[in-house]
């Protein structure tokens, strides 16, 4: 559906995302093994717990980018 929606020119950065998210999602079984092997889950659900907590911490904090001069400089030069 996204290669439909964005067709122009922008399957790279569809591949390369959809690649990402499924390469992130099969380490979940993967650390899902390796703690069974311990005969317990409790340690790697700690870990992605912080993990989340980390993530959704910087993610309040996060701000736009400021648009500065040189940026928009830039900017100019490359869409002139």
């Amino acid at each position: 559906m996204l290669l439909v929606n964005y067709s122009d020119n922008r399957h790279p950065e569809i591949y390369g995302t959809l690649n990402l998210i499924t390469t992130a999602a099969m380490s979940g079984p993967c650390w899902g093994g390796v703690a069974d092997r311990f005969g317990n889950f409790a340690g790697i659900f700690q870990v992605y717990a912080r993990w989340q907590w980390c993530w959704w911490s910087s993610r309040a904090f996060m701000r736009p980018p400021a648009v500065t001069q040189y940026t928009l400089d830039i900017l100019r030069d490359l869409y002139s």
